[in-house]
């Protein structure tokens, strides 16, 4: 658009050029001929004076055709002063379409450059991208890789405790079955000394009776099998100096044992906190 009004501007400076020069060369037609008819009239009216000549006024109104075209070449000079004065505005606003011209020509390059530039950094943006995506896969790969080990691992980890439950309970069977066979050995042997001799014992410790059951005719004393006592041996129960009478050691626990009171070797009632000899 803008190319089609400089054009425009173009075609308009010459055409009012070409009527300048055609006013110009008018109004100098006008002058000669302005000045022909000044003599002509000074030289009809010298010849109708003298000749008495009876058509000067047709003469007269040759006269004033002239005049008609002086008055027609005055607008035409006013006409061409305002085709100039046009000619002047068309060259302003041309000279300032220029100006706008060179402004947006070199707004245009500058645009060019930076679009130039963001292009260059787009493709260096769109490598950096495809780097990232080629490291993505590859990272994709090992996480997918890693996962399956994972996985792997812990199928193996979940047999294993499941090995181990059956080893833990397995082993749990052991204890018992160990812990039965030592309490039925401590009985064996218990059942062995009692019958070589229920009232010896090694055992050099004192023990009280804590509690008394006399429905069921047994004391509970406060010595275990941390004090190396087994079922089976016999003690006597003293108050003081009295004897009071004779228990047998029936169930051994760790810090205590249950004894049944033996009714034929009773003298006295036992009472909590009588002491207990083995020696």
């Amino acid at each position: 658009m803008k190319i089609f009004n400089y054009v425009l501007i173009v075609v308009i400076i010459g055409a009012a050029g070409f009527a300048t020069y055609l006013g110009k060369l008018i109004f100098d037609q006008r002058t000669e001929i302005k000045t022909r008819t000044i003599k002509l009239e000074d030289g009809f009216s010298k010849v109708a004076t003298s000749l008495e000549y009876e058509n000067v006024g047709k003469i007269k109104g040759m006269l004033q055709d002239v005049d008609q075209m002086d008055s027609m070449l005055k607008e035409m000079n006013a006409y061409s002063a305002n085709k100039q004065a046009q000619i002047h505005q068309l060259t302003a606003d041309l000279n300032e379409a220029k100006a706008e011209i060179t402004r947006l020509a070199g707004e245009l390059e500058a645009t060019q450059n930076q679009l130039e530039q963001t292009k260059a950094e787009v493709a260096r943006l769109e490598g950096v991208v495809d780097e990232k995506n080629a490291e993505i896969v590859t990272l994709n790969g090992n996480v997918a890789t890693l996962e399956g080990q994972v996985a792997e691992l812990e199928g193996s980890i979940a047999n294993l405790k499941d090995s181990l439950a059956e080893k833990e309970d397995e082993v749990a069977a052991l204890k018992d079955e160990v812990a039965a066979l030592d309490d039925e050995n401590e009985r064996l042997l218990a059942e062995i000394r009692a019958k070589e001799d229920p009232d010896k014992s090694k055992l050099d410790v004192i023990g009280e009776i804590v509690a008394i059951n006399r429905d069921w005719n047994f004391v509970v004393i406060d010595i275990g099998s941390e004090d190396d006592l087994v079922p089976g041996l016999n003690a006597l129960v003293h108050r003081k100096e009295a004897f009071v009478g004779k228990i047998n050691i029936n169930t051994v626990e760790e810090k205590f044992a249950v004894a049944d009171i033996l009714p034929e070797w009773q003298k006295l009632t036992l009472k909590e906190g009588d002491s207990v000899f083995f020696n």
